[in-house]
């Protein structure tokens, strides 16, 4: 592992320049640790009310997310810029096959999963990374050209619509919200004008809008949520339908108060409770931990977003620091849609809680990209430290042929050679 991380240093950094790696930040280190620690225990409970075998392929899922991780944070992150256009291409590739009938697996009204016999992935999850990685390069590429209309909003727009656009054919509301988060995010981070934010953000609202009431279903979960108990538990309304999931979310939390009725103690999760052990399971955290509970992991993906714009600031490379952003409101943002759907606070839209709910690709693809943000961290600069990137002396055009010699000498003695600094040098 050591040499592989000497390896991918040696490649990426030029001729001359000289990069200071130290120890992944311990903070948000010791955070993915715990979110994955907590996600394990509350899939073991919440899976004995239905199927217990979803603990023990959550947990071989969590060791190969686990490696994954481990591998990204030993590679330099700047590799990655140069997949960021193969990975965007096979990602559209795999979002339109998926479309096919006999490619793409339909499961409960949805097209989203392409089965490969021993397991199945949703090529909407890679759409994230891909998404991320695409728009850290692009925009770090376009630098301050990106306050113009043409350079910076209309690609964009295409990129981002071509994405949405796809997602939201098979479909899946709640993967689109935070394709849109991920990238106004990164858009806003990159320094895009003012102007064109408001009119991005505008016309987002927009389509969103469009989008929530183009559906029944849609516009059934907007009237669960702006429902009150007692119209949401009629055994004759809404309690037959899209309610049913909300409405025994609601008898969870209302059962577990302040500090639950303890772990593995919830009555909910046995088939009452649908989905309980990936889309639901924060309603069994609230039912068995209590509000107590559910802050302690608000609170995790809190840090996680505190280290990860922390490390985005600090960064020395601007395509480093765009990816940091991307990856942070990411995880960020999907936690709280999810935490918030089930919750009453949002409408429901069926995403898995990052690191916390059951899954195979969502859970590893979740752990190659804070793998991602390990390595990242690994190359900040200190705070108050002067960020200095030591380059190769650039090389002398040679007018005359009698000065040409003289020149080169001259450039052999003076060259300024890279001044030590303290930790472990690549």
């Amino acid at each position: 592992m050591r040499r592989l991380i000497h390896v991918s240093a040696r490649v990426l950094t030029p001729p001359g320049e000289r990069r200071v790696l130290h120890e992944p930040d311990l903070a948000l280190l010791l955070t993915i640790l715990a979110l994955n620690t907590f996600g394990l225990v509350m899939v073991f409970s919440a899976s004995v009310g239905s199927d217990r075998s979803y603990a023990l392929r959550h947990a071989v899922w969590l060791g190969l997310g686990t490696l994954v991780a481990v591998i990204t944070t030993a590679l330099d992150y700047r590799i990655w810029r140069r997949l960021a256009v193969p990975a965007l291409i096979a990602t559209i590739g795999l979002m339109t096959a998926v479309l096919i009938p006999g490619i793409g697996e339909a499961r409960l009204g949805a097209q989203r999963w392409i089965d490969l016999g021993p397991f199945s992935f949703q090529p909407s999850e890679l759409a994230k990374f891909s998404l991320t990685l695409y728009l850290a390069s692009w925009l770090a590429g376009k630098g301050d050209r990106i306050r113009q209309f043409g350079h910076g909003v209309i690609p964009f727009v295409m990129l981002l619509g071509a994405l949405v656009g796809l997602t939201m054919l098979q479909p899946d509301l709640g993967t689109s919200i935070v394709l849109v988060v991920i990238g106004f995010t990164m858009f806003f981070a990159a320094g895009a004008a003012m102007s064109h934010f408001a009119l991005l953000g505008a016309s987002g609202l927009a389509a969103a809008l469009v989008m929530a009431l183009g559906a029944s279903y849609r516009r059934e979960r907007i009237l669960v949520l702006l429902s009150s108990d007692q119209e949401l538990f009629d055994p004759n309304g809404l309690l037959r339908t899209l309610g049913w999931q909300i409405a025994q979310a609601r008898l969870a939390f209302g059962g577990g108060g302040w500090f639950g009725v303890g772990l593995g103690a919830g009555r909910q999760k046995f088939q009452w409770l649908p989905h309980a052990h990936n889309d639901a399971i924060f309603a069994v955290i609230g039912e068995e931990l209590g509000v107590l509970g559910c802050t302690v992991l608000l609170l995790l993906f809190l840090v996680l977003a505190w280290r990860g714009f922390s490390i985005a600031r600090r960064v020395p490379d601007r395509f480093g620091g765009l990816l940091a952003v991307g990856i942070t409101s990411w995880i960020v943002s999907q936690a709280l849609i999810n935490a918030g759907g089930i919750a009453s606070t949002l409408p429901f839209t069926g995403i898995p809680l990052p690191f916390i709910s059951y899954g195979g690709s969502a859970l590893v693809t979740s752990l190659a990209a804070t793998g991602i943000l390990l390595s990242i961290s690994r190359a900040t600069v200190p705070r108050g430290a002067e960020r200095v990137v030591f380059k190769p002396t650039p090389k002398r055009r040679m007018q005359h042929p009698a000065v040409a010699p003289v020149l080169r000498s001259f450039g052999r003695n003076t060259r300024r050679r890279a001044i030590p600094r303290g930790g472990r040098t690549q």
